[in-house]
């Protein structure tokens, strides 16, 4: 007996809806980055609805970016984390925005010198040593699972625990 697998499509402007508990958000797929360990850009937006609206997408894309951050879309689909709800085409001249990142990791390090930034291509990163104010409110860099979306949606980029 042959299985019924429904090949998944995901493409640039697609629109998800997260059902949390007592209401639903939305993020958006912006960029497919082939070159940081295949993971897809999305951002979140602040627009939250009850369980039973249906909201226009510009209700959506209107209510302002809350963050960006990399995911993997297609294990969330088949996970039962997110569906696609519909397509935006994302702005003309859309750049990736600069993430940070630090390769030290807590508890051992509570304060880290060893930041850099990034932008696109992470192989193109520049250094910055201890992390300022000037940087602080950029996203943090990293693949978060769906799992990790799903808190990130909830709670904002305060889900994430990392050395100052």
């Amino acid at each position: 007996m042959a299985l019924n697998k429904r090949r998944i499509s995901i493409k640039c402007g697609d629109i998800f809806e997260i059902k949390l508990k007592n209401s639903k958000k939305y993020f958006q797929f912006v960029l497919k980055n082939i070159d940081y360990m295949d993971g897809d850009l999305i951002r979140g937006f602040y627009f939250e609805c009850n369980s039973n609206y249906k909201p226009q997408t510009d209700e959506i894309l209107n209510s302002g970016i809350t963050a960006y951050t990399h995911t993997w879309i297609k294990p969330g689909i088949k996970e039962g984390f997110w569906e696609k709800i519909g397509n935006v085409q994302i702005e003309q001249g859309f750049e990736s925005p600069f993430f940070r990142q630090t390769n030290d990791h807590l508890p051992q390090v509570q304060k880290s010198h060893n930041w850099f930034i990034w932008k696109g291509d992470i192989d193109n990163k520049i250094d910055i040593g201890e992390l300022t104010d000037k940087y602080r409110k950029l996203p943090l860099s990293g693949i978060n699972t769906p799992a990790s979306i799903i808190k990130w949606i909830e709670k904002g980029d305060a889900a994430f625990k990392k050395p100052n």
